[in-house]
């Protein structure tokens, strides 16, 4: 029993270790292979690090926040707090999962910062998946001005 055990369990280790390297070229990506290095460089390269960040998830935020060290980065349904007038807050999302601003971050714009989308086209960056075979990470994000008050 101990030998079956053991080997499951290294089995298991290495079948994980493997997924994100051999994964992709399978058609499956995994977290591991998001590149979120990659994402931050680009917003930081628009001058878009040391602002306030909602996202769509904890996941991604978590990435960001670490990775973008001098912003302030939220999600909602959690206390987000007002920005200070003319502060640029970036919307940051998943735009594979979503190809428009997800409605849980446009409600949380609209009764928090009191910004609308009306008339603002989201810019987006396709980013190759780490060891991805190909396959690209699509990252939609919208740079506002609190206080700004656009198509509200």
């Amino acid at each position: 029993f101990r030998r079956v055990a053991v080997a499951a369990a290294i089995a298991t280790l290495l079948s994980s270790g493997f997924r994100a390297l051999l994964g992709p070229s399978l058609g499956v990506t995994t977290r591991v292979n998001y590149p979120f290095s990659e994402v931050a460089r680009e917003l930081s390269s628009r001058d878009l690090e040391g602002a306030i960040i909602l996202t769509h998830n904890a996941w991604f935020a978590g990435n960001l926040r670490i990775r973008l060290p001098s912003s302030e980065v939220h999600v909602p349904g959690f206390v987000v707090p007002d920005p200070p007038a003319g502060h640029p807050v970036i919307v940051v999302w998943d735009a594979v999962r979503s190809e428009g601003v997800p409605v849980e971050l446009q409600e949380v714009l609209a009764s928090r910062f009191g910004l609308g989308l009306r008339g603002l086209e989201p810019e987006y960056v396709s980013l190759p998946y780490l060891f991805g075979a190909g396959r690209e990470a699509r990252v939609g994000y919208l740079r506002l001005s609190a206080g700004a008050r656009p198509g509200a």
